[in-house]
C-alpha cells in the first residue's frame, strides 16, 4: 500500500526517533512549514514581494489543508506543489541545471510519498505550465516583471546552458528554428520529471502491480471515481461560508441530497471543501480585472496559474469525469474535488500579486503597513474559523495510540498467539484493531487486492460487521454462512460492540473497557463496553483439507516475509495457509521449488462461504514434509535497479560540465 510510504526519506527517521504520536505530530508541522516555505518561494519567483508571498502562502496553506488534518497524506502531497513549480520556473529563467535537478528529487520525494492522487494533479500542473510557458515565451514580459534573483533579462539561450558552469553560458544561435527551441526548453524538464520517477521506481512498481490486481480495474461498488467532488451548487461556499460552515449547518447531508446539476456519486464536507478566505478572493478578482480596468496589464505566467487554476475547480465538479477518466491517470482516483487545490493556488498567487503591487505603490507609507498587517491577520483569523468547522479531525490531550501497547485486548490475544498460533480477529472499524498489534479483517486499503471486494474473499455479508458495531439486527442475516466463511478465512476470534446471542458459535472471552480500543470509537460511558469472544472450532492460521484425518501442520516460524511450516500428512492432502495468495509469495517442499497457481478473484466463487480467495493451497504428498514460503517482491528489486540507474544519471547531469562557443560578460545579469 503506497500510502505506508515506507521508502519515504522522512518516515524512517521521524518513526525510528520519536514515538507514534510525536513523529505524526512532527510531520504534520514539518510539511506544512515546506508549503509554507514553498508557496513563499514559488511567489518571490513571479515577481511578487515579502506582503505578497506571505499572503499567498497563508492562502495555500491554510485555505486548503486545516479541514483535510484528518488526512495526513494531504499536506504531504500538496507541499510539493508549489516546490516543484518554483524549480520549473526557475529553469525557464535561468536555464540553470540545479533547478532540473532539484525538480526531479523533489519529483521523487513526492512519489515516494505514497499518494499519488495529488502527485498526479502536480503532474498534470508541471506538464501544463512547462508546455505553455515554452510555446509561448512571452519573453521580456516575463523577465521585466519578475523580482527573483535568478532571473537572466534581455538574454535568450540555447539549449547548451542546460550544461554549463557559471561564466561559460552563451548567447543563443539566432538562426534555430523557433520549434527547436522550443523542444530544447522543454527536453530537460521532462528528462528530469522522468528521471524523478525513476527514482522513485522502488514505491512506483510494485504500487502498480498491486493496482492492476486491486478493486481500482475498473469503476464498480468498491470504487467510484466520482466520490469525492464538489457539487457545482456547493461552489458558493467560496463567497458565502456562513451559509455552510456554522455550528448549526450540516454541509454533509445537503452534499448528498440536493443534486443542482452534480454527479450521482457521494461526497462529503471535508472532500468538497474549496474556500480561500473573503479578501483573497477579492483581491484575486480585482488583480484578474487588471487588464480591463487598468493600463498595466497582468503578469502571463498568473494569467496561467489563473486558467490552471479555472481547469482543476471544474474538474472538482466531476463534470469532466465521463470523457477524462478513459485517460491514463484520471480515472485512478477518487475525490475530484482534491483538483480544487489547482484554484486554491492560483487564488493565493493572484491575491498576493495584487497586494504586492498595492503594497509597492506607497512602499514609505507606515499606514499601508498597518492596514496590510491587519488584511493578512483577517485573513488567518477567517482561515482558522472556517477550518474549525469544517473538519472531522479533534485535538484530545491523550491521544488513545499511545496506549496502544496498554489494549487489555491485544495482551489477551497476544497471549493467545504464543500457545496456540497465530490469531486473527474479526472486528467492525475497518484497521482501527490492527493497532493492537494482531491481525484483523477485513481490511482497509486505498489500493486493495480485488480479492478481499468479491465472493470467496469477504464475508458473504458484509452487512454482519454492522451487526457487530450495533447498527442492525441479526434478524435478517444468516449466521452460519458468516461463521463457515470466519473458519476457512483463519479467523480465530471476534470483537463486538455488544453482547452475541447464546445461539453464535461463541465463547465469551473477555468484556470490558479497553484503553486503546474504548477511546479510539469514543465509547467512554460504562454500558459502552467491547465483547471480544473466540470462535468455536476455529482452523487457525494453517490446516491439512483432506477427507478423514489427514494429519497435522505446525507453524515453526512466521515472520513478515517468511513462514515455514512442519507437516505430517498421513495421506495426499491440500496445505491450506489462510493468507492472501498473492503472486510473489514462492513456496519450497523440502527445499525445492514448488509450482502453485492462485485463485482467479473473478467473482465467480460458487461458495461465497469457502473464503478460498484468502487461501494459499498447496498440495502436499503423504510423509513427514517442511514448506517454507517465502516473499520475494520482484517488482521491488526491478525498481531498485532503474531507481540506482535513475539517480547515478542525475548525478551525472548534475555534474556535466560543457563549454560553449562563447562567453558573455555575467555582470549584467542579477
Amino acid at each position: 500500500e503506497s500510502q505506508t510510504a515506507a521508502l519515504y526519506p522522512l518516515n524512517p527517521l521521524l518513526y525510528s526517533a520519536l514515538d507514534l504520536n510525536t513523529a505524526y505530530v512532527a510531520s504534520h508541522l514539518l510539511h506544512y512549514i515546506l508549503a509554507f516555505v514553498g508557496c513563499w518561494l514559488l511567489s518571490e519567483r513571479l515577481g511578487l514581494n515579502r506582503w505578497g508571498a506571505l499572503l499567498a502562502a497563508v492562502v495555500y496553506v491554510y485555505g486548503w489543508f486545516p479541514p483535510r488534518a484528518c488526512l495526513e497524506w494531504a499536506i504531504i502531497g500538496g507541499a510539493y506543489l508549489p516546490l516543484s513549480l518554483w524549480c520549473l520556473e526557475g529553469w525557464f529563467q535561468t536555464h540553470r541545471r540545479r533547478h532540473g535537478v532539484g525538480l526531479a528529487l523533489l519529483m521523487a520525494l513526492d512519489l515516494l510519498a505514497g499518494h499519488y492522487n495529488l502527485a498526479f494533479i502536480t503532474v498534470v500542473a508541471l506538464g501544463i505550465y512547462a508546455v505553455v510557458r515554452a510555446t509561448r515565451p512571452l519573453g521580456s514580459d516575463i523577465d521585466r516583471s519578475s523580482h527573483s534573483a535568478d532571473r537572466v533579462p534581455q538574454i535568450q539561450r540555447s539549449s547548451g546552458d542546460v550544461g554549463e558552469p557559471r561564466g561559460k553560458q552563451h548567447v543563443a544561435d539566432q538562426t534555430i528554428p523557433a520549434s527547436s527551441r522550443t523542444f530544447r526548453q522543454l527536453l530537460f524538464p521532462l528528462l528530469c520529471l522522468a528521471l524523478g520517477f525513476g527514482i522513485a521506481a522502488p514505491q512506483l512498481l510494485p504500487t502498480w502491480d498491486l493496482k492492476r490486481m486491486s478493486q481500482r480495474t475498473e469503476s464498480n461498488a468498491e470504487f467510484d471515481p466520482g466520490y469525492g467532488h464538489i457539487p457545482p451548487w456547493y461552489l458558493i461556499q467560496i463567497a458565502t461560508p456562513w451559509l455552510w460552515y456554522g455550528a448549526e449547518a450540516n454541509p454533509d447531508q445537503a452534499l448528498n441530497t440536493v443534486r443542482g446539476g452534480g454527479i450521482p456519486s457521494a461526497t462529503n464536507k471535508v472532500e468538497a471543501h474549496l474556500y480561500f478566505g473573503l479578501l483573497p478572493l477579492l483581491l484575486a478578482m480585482l488583480a484578474l480585472s487588471r487588464g480591463f480596468f487598468t493600463v498595466t496589464p497582468l503578469d502571463p505566467r498568473l494569467k496561467l496559474f489563473a486558467w490552471i487554476g479555472l481547469f482543476g475547480v471544474v474538474y472538482a465538479t466531476g463534470w469532466l469525469l465521463p470523457a477524462a477518466e478513459h485517460l491514463p491517470g484520471f480515472g485512478y482516483f477518487r475525490g475530484p474535488g482534491r483538483w480544487g487545490l489547482l484554484g486554491t493556488l492560483a487564488v493565493a498567487l493572484l491575491s498576493g500579486k495584487f497586494f504586492s503591487d498595492w503594497k509597492q505603490a506607497r512602499p514609505g507609507f507606515n499606514g499601508r503597513c498597518l492596514l496590510a498587517t491587519i488584511l493578512v491577520l483577517a485573513t488567518v483569523f477567517d482561515l482558522y474559523w472556517v477550518s474549525r468547522h469544517q473538519w472531522y479531525t479533534f485535538n484530545v490531550s491523550d491521544p488513545p495510540i499511545i496506549h496502544r501497547h496498554e489494549s487489555t485486548i491485544g495482551q489477551r490475544l497476544a497471549q493467545w498467539s504464543s500457545d496456540h498460533g497465530p490469531a486473527r480477529m474479526l472486528s467492525p472499524g475497518p484497521n482501527l484493531a490492527t493497532l493492537t498489534g494482531i491481525a484483523s479483517t477485513p481490511p482497509y486499503l486505498g489500493f486493495g487486492p480485488d480479492a478481499y471486494y468479491v465472493d470467496g474473499g469477504r464475508l458473504p455479508d458484509p452487512r454482519f460487521l454492522q451487526y457487530l458495531s450495533g447498527e442492525l439486527t441479526a434478524t435478517d442475516i444468516e449466521v452460519e454462512p458468516q461463521f463457515t466463511w470466519l473458519r476457512n478465512a483463519g479467523v480465530t476470534h471476534l470483537l463486538s460492540m455488544k453482547p452475541l446471542p447464546r445461539t453464535f458459535p461463541v465463547r465469551l472471552d473477555w468484556s470490558g473497557f479497553d484503553r486503546l480500543l474504548n477511546p479510539s470509537w469514543a465509547r467512554m460511558s460504562a454500558s459502552e463496553l467491547l465483547y471480544l469472544y473466540s470462535i468455536d472450532s476455529p482452523r487457525r492460521r494453517v490446516f491439512l483439507d483432506a477427507p478423514g484425518d489427514p494429519g497435522i501442520a505446525t507453524i515453526v516460524r512466521y515472520t513478515a516475509n517468511q513462514i515455514e511450516i512442519q507437516v505430517d500428512c498421513r495421506q495426499p492432502c491440500d496445505l491450506v495457509l489462510t493468507d492472501l495468495p498473492w503472486p510473489e509469495w514462492e513456496p519450497t517442499l523440502d527445499d525445492q521449488p514448488v509450482e502453485w497457481q492462485a485463485p482467479a478473484s473473478n467473482g465467480e466463487i460458487a461458495d461465497a462461504a469457502s473464503a478460498r480467495l484468502v487461501q494459499r493451497r498447496l498440495a502436499i504428498p503423504q510423509g513427514i514434509h517442511s514448506v517454507v514460503w517465502t516473499y520475494r517482491p520482484r517488482m521491488l528489486y526491478v525498481g531498485a535497479i532503474i531507481s540506482s540507474i535513475a539517480f547515478l544519471m542525475l548525478a551525472a547531469l548534475a555534474a556535466w560540465k560543457r563549454s560553449g562557443p562563447a562567453n558573455f560578460d555575467r555582470s549584467s545579469v542579477r
